[in-house]
């Protein structure tokens, strides 16, 4: 199922440990690198030389995501030596026919020169704090190869997955009324994602917040695990903004690019 490397380096006192693996019938390269970082003054980056060409890469930011160039040409794009992102960075070739996405779940700080993608994984400054990333860390990250771009190749989603992976919980078989599967909540097309079930302020109806990830306007479904009594449309501070219609437990509504939608549920 899964083949794993296991690479030893010394840099200076500082020690790695990274583990390269790959798994059977997953489109997906994971690394970790366990470190016990000691040093001063140094800043570690992990480094991906790609076989692409392209002036451009994206990044993702809070609800949506952001192209940078990879060749600056004006002072303020030459200043930015690192630029901030959340779960995923992707460097698409020019052609747009192929790309590779780099995900995290642990490390904000990259940089993209040319063909070279960069991940910041440990400083060690001496002020304002003198012991600041030492210590023993353990850094997982995954290579993500993929057709087209990252639109195309749903890379918001495997961003997702892989911050909040499946936790298999193992049971007996008992009796009870659910059937073998089930889903609670649910979201369509693949570039709408729910980030929110929460209960509401002010009252004991739920909270559901969803966003368009690719920047591209569609209509979203939205399936609920019973159909509910009331569904109203509300702003980030949960206030009213309109009712919105349901059929059984399905909410059908338009979302444009990167929009942020909530909706208060009664059931």
């Amino acid at each position: 199922m899964r083949v794993t490397l296991k690479v030893s380096k010394q840099f200076n006192i500082s020690k790695f440990n990274h583990y390269l693996s790959l798994y059977e019938n997953y489109p997906q390269f994971e690394g970790r690198i366990d470190v016990d970082w000691q040093e001063r003054r140094v800043i570690a980056k992990l480094a991906f030389p790609l076989n692409l060409s392209s002036e451009s890469a994206w990044f993702e930011i809070p609800y949506a995501a952001i192209e940078r160039r990879s060749v600056p040409r004006t002072l303020a794009e030459q200043a930015k030596w690192e630029v901030s992102a959340q779960k995923w960075v992707d460097y698409t070739d020019a052609s747009g026919a192929f790309g590779v996405s780099l995900l995290n779940n642990s490390k904000y700080g990259y940089d993209v020169k040319r063909n070279v993608l960069r991940m910041t994984l440990l400083r060690s400054p001496v002020s304002p704090d003198p012991v600041a990333d030492r210590g023993a860390h353990s850094i997982p990250y995954a290579l993500y190869p993929h057709p087209g771009d990252w639109r195309d190749a749903d890379t918001p989603r495997r961003g997702f997955e892989f911050n909040y992976p499946l936790i298999p919980w193992l049971a007996h078989p008992h009796p009870g009324r659910l059937p073998k599967e089930k889903s609670f909540f649910a979201a369509e097309p693949s570039n709408v994602i729910l980030t929110v079930v929460k209960k509401a302020e002010d009252s004991s109806r739920l909270v559901l917040r969803v966003f368009e990830a690719a920047g591209r306007d569609t209509t979203a479904t939205i399936t609920l695990p019973a159909t509910p009594k009331s569904v109203v449309e509300t702003n980030l501070l949960e206030e009213k903004i309109a009712d919105v219609g349901f059929q059984g437990p399905k909410i059908t509504v338009p979302v444009s690019h990167f929009e942020i939608k909530s909706f208060k549920v009664a059931f």
